[in-house]
C-alpha cells in the first residue's frame, strides 16, 4: 500500500468524532464500573453477615446482586467492544439477569 494513503487514513481515523465520543463514554463507564465494584463488595459483606446472623440470605440483596452482576457484565461488554449499547446511566438499569 501507498504510505501516503496510510497516513491519510490514520489522520481520518484520528479525527473521527464517533471514536472520541465512544472514548468519552468508555471513561464514564469505567468510573461507574469502579463504583459498582465497591457497592458489590459492600453487598457481599452485608449478605455474608446477614446469613451468619439469620442462617438465610436477604432476598432484597439477592435481587440487587443479580441486577448489579448484570450491570457489571454490561459495562465489561461495552468496554471490550462486544456491545455497542451504552450501559446505565445512558440506558435503563438492568432489573433482571438474563435467564439461561
Amino acid at each position: 500500500m501507498d504510505e501516503k494513503f496510510i497516513d491519510e487514513e490514520m489522520k481520518k481515523n484520528l479525527k473521527d468524532k464517533n471514536s472520541w465520543s465512544r472514548g468519552f463514554f468508555m471513561l464514564i463507564s469505567l468510573a461507574c464500573l469502579e463504583i459498582s465494584k465497591v457497592i458489590f463488595l459492600m453487598v457481599v459483606i452485608f449478605q455474608f453477615c446477614s446469613s451468619l446472623l439469620t442462617k438465610k440470605t436477604n432476598e432484597r440483596l439477592e435481587e440487587l446482586s443479580a441486577s448489579l452482576c448484570r450491570y457489571i457484565e454490561q459495562n465489561l461488554k461495552y468496554l471490550s467492544y462486544l456491545e455497542n449499547e451504552r450501559p446505565f446511566p445512558f440506558s435503563s438499569w438492568p432489573s433482571k439477569p438474563d435467564s439461561n
